[in-house]
């Protein structure tokens, strides 16, 4: 929030305490003078459909009410990180496999679904 328009969570980042995270980078960017409801806050978050293990977890529509909540937190913009899936990060998943594989969660979990 200090030296940057945005901050951007990594993929270890625990989703649940990520208001206050947010809460921080905000109070940075206002201390150093700039609208802190201008900083962008890109949450990098890890995809794990099947059991429910923490955010973003579970079904496809515990993962889609887990988006809106992060929005509710103040997160801004959304990248579901897809690496940490088995099928896609397997290093026996051929390319078209990986893709495949990707295209189901990029349907089941558009807008609008």
């Amino acid at each position: 929030g200090r030296i940057a328009d945005g901050w951007m969570s990594r993929s270890a980042t625990d989703l649940d305490a990520i208001a206050e995270q947010i809460a921080a980078v905000r109070t940075a960017a206002a201390e150093a003078g700039k609208d802190p409801a201008a900083v962008r806050i890109v949450c990098r978050g890890v995809v794990r459909p099947g059991e429910r293990v923490g955010r973003l977890s579970g079904s496809f529509a515990q993962i889609r009410a887990d988006a809106d909540w992060l929005g509710e937190q103040g997160v801004t913009e959304l990248f579901y990180d897809l690496n940490w899936d088995p099928v896609i990060s397997a290093p026996d998943t051929g390319p078209e496999r990986a893709a495949d594989r990707a295209e189901e969660f990029l349907t089941a979990l558009a807008p609008g679904r």
